[in-house]
Parts: structure tokens; C-alpha cells; sequence
């Protein structure tokens, strides 16, 4: 092969990937071989960077806004979904307009802090801009104090979402579903909320399971062999039942305890 030969080869390895010259006293042969080497390699990163950017290009970004605590790790177990990725907005980010980069396809919006309120807006404003098709009003209050998105029809109300919250982790599986086939228009079942209501029930650490009431508290209590007196002085410690049911329990039953 003519020296010029290969130097035309060259030029067109140069054209598919940026490796280095082959040094003009090399000889043709061993440049070949180095050039050819260098292709092959390319040729093999290559489709295995596209798989990567196929697979983020597959990928939904649902945004999340001031949730209970302990309700957000909760939904980032329960994501069985490969093409749901689920992001949190901090009250830190939205302050700073830091929040990770989208695009977006949905938000869900929970608790709105007044001190974030603009700025908020503004957030939401963005991912509307780069994609995001709905935003929604979880518990139905944040339309209070979100009201320009309101009025323009970009912040809406889910009832039918708002029964898969905060209530169990069957639910909170549910509500990913429901995201999925209703927002995303994804294949998929959306199984029906389970009535979890917990309100008025009461707890205790060495009980298994919920009192119904008062009276099934007092019965047990009746019969423990440790523990306060019937007629010692009452204490009701009233909870959230999200927190309840996923922010550390732990810490309720340690109010109980030095309480008792």
C-alpha cells in the first residue's frame, strides 16, 4: 500500500474518533494496526453509550413537593417501574432555584412552605416550560397559597389521586401506578385504593395492631400485668397518622414510654 494510501485512511479514522496522529516515522503497518485497534474500540463504547442515553430517554421524571416525612424514601422502595425516576425538591433547593435538572413530566405537590412560595412557582414554571404536562395538588391546599397556578389552570386537584397518600405503603405502590397510566399513558393496571382510615384509633408499643376505640384500649389495658394504674391520670398524645404509619414510629412509642 502507498504511503499515501494511508494517510488517507487516516483522515477517515480521525473522522469517527479523536485518538492522536500516528507519528510520521512509524511505519505503516504498525500505524494501521494502532488506528485499526483505536476504531475497534470505539466501535465498542460507542453502542454501549447510546444503550445509556436510550435509556435515560425512556425514563420519567416525576417530581415530588413537600411530602409527610418519611413518605418519599417509602416511594423510592415501592418504584418497581424501570421507566419511572422519582426526584424529590427540597425546601434548600427550591429556595436556591437549585432543584435537580429536568425535563420533567409530572409534579406533585403536597405542603407548600409560605417562605418558598415564589419561588415554587417559579420552579414549577420552569419544568412546564422544559415538558412537564401536569401538576398536581395532592391533598387539594396548595392551591391556597399557589394561586397565580391556579387561576392559569397549570396547578390542578386529584381526587381520585389523593386517596392513594400517606394512608399505607400498598397505596403509595398504587399511586406510582396510577401516575404511570393516567399521566404518563403507560400500559399498566391501577389497582383500587384499600380503605386504610386510621383517625381516632389509638396506639401503644406493647400492642400489636390498632384499638378501635377507647373502650378495647381500656380492656387491655385492664389485663396488663406491667404498666400504669387504671385510675393513674390519662395522657393522649395525639399523632399525624402518615407519620404514624412511616416517620419513625419509634419516636411515638418513646413519648409512651416516658410518659408511663
Amino acid at each position: 500500500m502507498s504511503i499515501s494510501a494511508v494517510h488517507s485512511d487516516n483522515d477517515a479514522l480521525r473522522r469517527l474518533a479523536p485518538f492522536p496522529p500516528v507519528p510520521s516515522r512509524m511505519s505503516c503497518v504498525v500505524g494501521l494496526a494502532w488506528q485499526c485497534a483505536a476504531l475497534a474500540a470505539w466501535l465498542i463504547v460507542a453502542p454501549v453509550a447510546d444503550a445509556k442515553a436510550d435509556d435515560l430517554a425512556t425514563r420519567h421524571r416525576i417530581a415530588f413537593v413537600g411530602l409527610h416525612g418519611g413518605i418519599f424514601p417509602a416511594l423510592q422502595e415501592l418504584n418497581t417501574f424501570d421507566d419511572l425516576e422519582l426526584v424529590y425538591w427540597s425546601d434548600d433547593a427550591i429556595a436556591g432555584s437549585s432543584v435537580p435538572p429536568g425535563p420533567y413530566r409530572v409534579v406533585l405537590i403536597q405542603h407548600v412552605r409560605g417562605e418558598s412560595r415564589k419561588a415554587l412557582e417559579q420552579v414549577v414554571r420552569d419544568a412546564v416550560a422544559g415538558g412537564a404536562t401536569h401538576v398536581i395538588s395532592i391533598s387539594g391546599l396548595a392551591e391556597k397559597h399557589l394561586t397565580d397556578l391556579a387561576k392559569d389552570g397549570t396547578l390542578r386537584s386529584a381526587p381520585n389521586l389523593r386517596a392513594y397518600y400517606g394512608t399505607s405503603r400498598t397505596n403509595l405502590a398504587g399511586l406510582l401506578a396510577y401516575i404511570r397510566v393516567n399521566y404518563l399513558g403507560l400500559p399498566g393496571s391501577v389497582p383500587p385504593p384499600e380503605t386504610t382510615d386510621i383517625r381516632g384509633k389509638i396506639y401503644h408499643p406493647d400492642h400489636e395492631g390498632l384499638f378501635d376505640d377507647a373502650q378495647a384500649f381500656l380492656k387491655w389495658a385492664a389485663n396488663r400485668t406491667q404498666g400504669p394504674r387504671l385510675d393513674a391520670p390519662r395522657v393522649v398524645v395525639a399523632v399525624h397518622s402518615t407519620h404514624l404509619t412511616f416517620q419513625q414510629p419509634q419516636v411515638v412509642a418513646a413519648l409512651i414510654r416516658a410518659l408511663e
